[in-house]
């Protein structure tokens, strides 16, 4: 009983920050489950599929009615998404993905301290480079309250490709991949890139969800604990945690990055 509480503690504050930052959390709370509760991994990732739903869902009914979620670029983005998600399971049986994962981890890590460092808007030759690929049509333009931005269909898709390939290889859920992208890449603003990658995140839980119930993967007891402690968290976090500065917010989610590095590293090594 004890064990159940404490992963409902946890699950509850990795959740409530997920809201804020539009990771959902599935990539902090699953190598705590694996490595400090002992959890197998298999009932640990879908117990943790299934949490993602019910708490992205809350999450998208609440920034929707702030005008927050992108439905045109989260739909383009999570298609491609999903193929490339399906494409690098694939490759695992072919690459050495304990090595790349160590570079990935790397990656993560510096993306973060971009963030914080909010050096994100540089003018750099991947910079100019991605700004010409978004220009190619069909690209769409979107005027909100917070910002005024552009994505193109051939850049949706590559971005996606890559996302879902290494949220496949990896094993890690796409939403602390695809925010930093659409603030990096469309330069969205944060508040709306993360509301969006919750978006998505209802749609990758609903079809890994499914495929861990047909694999057995979905231990009852676990998974409604985690479950019901995500709602939770996600519920205030809606309710409770408003970040209204998206220099701040960019902050924030630097500092998420950080922590998914640390346990990326942690998974990796342990």
């Amino acid at each position: 009983m004890l064990v159940y509480l404490l992963i409902a503690l946890l699950g509850f504050l990795i959740s409530a920050f997920g809201t804020v930052t539009g990771f959902g959390g599935g990539v902090i709370m699953a190598p705590i489950l694996i490595m400090v509760f002992h959890i197998p991994i298999t009932h640990a990732i879908g117990a943790i599929s299934v949490a993602l739903f019910p708490s992205s869902l809350t999450s998208t009914y609440f920034k929707k009615k702030k005008n927050l979620v992108d439905f045109k670029a989260g739909l383009l983005l999570e298609g491609p998404t999903m193929v490339g998600a399906f494409i690098g399971a694939m490759l695992t049986a072919w690459l050495p993905v304990n090595r790349l994962e160590i570079l990935f981890a790397l990656f993560v890590l510096i993306s973060g301290i971009i963030m914080i460092r909010d050096k994100s808007d540089e003018n750099t030759h991947l910079t100019r480079f991605l700004e010409k690929i978004n220009k190619i049509p069909p690209a769409f333009e979107r005027k909100t309250e917070y910002g005024t931005y552009h994505f193109s269909g051939i850049l949706t898709t590559l971005l996606g490709l890559i996302a879902g390939g290494v949220a496949g290889m990896f094993g890690v859920g796409g939403g602390f991949i695809k925010g930093p992208i659409m603030i990096g890449a469309f330069k969205i603003p944060a508040r709306i890139a993360a509301a969006t990658a919750l978006f998505m995140i209802v749609i990758t839980s609903t079809v890994s969800s499914i495929t861990h119930y047909y694999l057995g993967h979905i231990f009852f007891d676990i998974t409604a604990v985690v479950t019901l402690s995500f709602f939770l968290g996600s519920l205030f976090g809606n309710l409770f945690l408003h970040i209204n500065s998206d220099a701040l917010l960019k902050k924030i989610i630097g500092v998420a990055l950080l922590i998914a590095a640390v346990m990326l590293f942690i998974n990796t090594f342990g």
